[in-house]
């Protein structure tokens, strides 16, 4: 993440969550592999991008007509997640004892 971050940071434009996702993982060092989700708030508009089983609720405060009125959270989003096979997700790789070809993932193949 601290690839990610410095994307950000060092950006003359801010880089759309795609590009960080990219650069990060092009960046990365360490072997392995991991699921990613990141979220951009910017002014009034929300993009994110997801890969694997992390992800986001989007939740707005809203009247229950149920309840009366009453206000609640209600989700109003959430990221479908992105597996292979059951417990096998979607992952970004590195390295030589990361996920096998068949199960690594690119960040293109993120949502």
């Amino acid at each position: 993440m601290s690839s990610a971050k410095r994307t950000v940071t060092t950006a003359d434009k801010t880089p759309t969550p795609l590009q960080v996702l990219t650069v990060a993982h092009r960046s990365a060092q360490c072997p392995g592999s991991s699921t990613a989700c990141i979220v951009q708030l910017e002014d009034l508009s929300l993009r994110a991008i997801n890969l694997g089983d992390s992800g986001f609720l989007l939740c707005r405060l809203q009247p229950d007509e149920k309840q009366g009125g009453e206000v609640r959270w209600q989700v109003v989003h959430e990221t479908p997640n992105q597996c292979h096979y059951f417990n096998c997700p979607y992952q970004l790789g590195f390295g030589a004892n990361g996920d096998k070809r068949c199960t690594s993932s690119r960040p293109r193949k993120a949502t």
